[in-house]
Parts: C-alpha cells; sequence; structure tokens
C-alpha cells in the first residue's frame, strides 16, 4: 500500500476549498496556494505559468458569471504528491424565449483533476479531464488568450 504524504494533506483540503468558492475576485489567491510555474490544462487548453492559468479561468467565470464548482469527492493517487479531485461546473445559460423574454436555465457537467504538489505544499500543475457539456460555449471558451 502506498501511503500518501500526510504534509500535503492541508494544501489538498485549502484546494478543494478555493476551487468550491473561486469566482473572478479569488482568482489572485490562487498565487499563494502555487508555484510561479504553475502548469493548467483542461480539453481546450495548455499553458504553463500563473498568468495564463488565471486568464483561462477568467475566461470561464465571465463566460458563466454564476458558475460555481461542486467538490464531490478527493483522494490521493498512487504517485507521490499526486491527488485526484473529482467536481462538478454549474452554470447558467440563457436563453430567448418568445417576445425577447430571456429565460436561464441551468447546467452541469463533471470532471476529474489531477493535482501535482511540491514537497513544500504549492502546487505545480492541475490537469483537468472532462467531457459532456452540450450547453457550454465552447467557441467562446477556446479562443486563443490574449498575450
Amino acid at each position: 500500500m502506498i501511503e500518501p504524504d500526510l504534509s500535503l494533506q492541508k494544501p489538498l483540503e485549502d484546494y478543494v476549498e478555493y476551487i468550491e468558492k473561486m469566482n473572478i475576485r479569488s482568482l489572485p489567491l490562487l498565487e499563494t496556494m502555487s508555484e510561479p510555474l504553475f502548469s493548467f490544462q483542461d480539453p481546450y487548453h495548455t499553458v504553463n505559468g500563473m498568468g495564463a492559468a488565471q486568464k483561462i479561468l477568467a475566461r470561464r467565470l465571465e463566460i458563466y458569471p454564476f458558475g460555481r464548482y461542486r467538490v464531490h469527492d478527493f483522494a490521493w493517487g498512487r504517485r507521490s504528491a499526486t491527488a485526484y479531485i473529482y467536481w462538478s461546473f454549474f452554470y447558467k445559460v440563457e436563453k430567448r424565449k418568445f417576445l425577447g423574454k430571456k429565460e436561464s436555465e441551468t447546467y452541469d457537467f463533471s470532471g476529474v483533476s489531477e493535482v501535482v504538489f511540491a514537497p513544500d505544499g504549492k502546487i505545480l500543475s492541475h490537469v483537468e479531464f472532462w467531457g459532456g457539456h452540450d450547453a457550454f460555449d465552447v467557441k467562446t471558451y477556446q479562443k486563443p488568450l490574449e498575450k
């Protein structure tokens, strides 16, 4: 049996809490939890560096300003300092109905993130695996980031 490094348990729990409370204003807090060369990957982006990662997350939260994560579970992997977080992202999409009236519908998709920690508890990388996002505005989300 592989024993997780329990000194990393608190950084993992802090990150899980951060994910669940994430919003545009909280994005700068990611810098306090991560290494400067933090890498981020999702099905549409792969970036290195805190600024680029924050831009991707900001775009997601700008497209869906009321989008929120709910973490269902998390666990340590077999590789040292690697954790997995199972989550859902809930968001609303406004649709025009009769006479220009708008109605919003709530959607969600689930995913798993692989998070690798440095020995000091800082996050080295965050890789998201997700799909099944029918109403997610992929065209807007996957546009190249401005430099």
